[in-house]
């Protein structure tokens, strides 16, 4: 039996996974994968994620946050 692997993500970086993984299924779907560049593209989405997240938090101010 293959040892199983358990993450236990904080909310936002879940939203970057998931942002992520949209990102990379543009990439599937546009034939853009393949086994040569596989790291590559998730590394990419990963990087393209986490600026839209950064992006959105400077731009977004959400109801918790305290306003100066």
């Amino acid at each position: 039996m293959a040892d199983k692997i358990f993450l236990k993500l904080q909310h936002s970086e879940s939203m970057i996974c998931s942002m992520a993984a949209n990102i990379l299924s543009g990439f599937i779907s546009s034939g853009a994968l393949s086994e040569d560049n596989e790291e590559e593209l998730i590394n990419r989405s990963l990087t393209m994620a986490l600026k839209i997240a950064l992006k959105a938090d400077k731009k977004i101010d959400s109801d918790d946050e305290s306003r100066e």
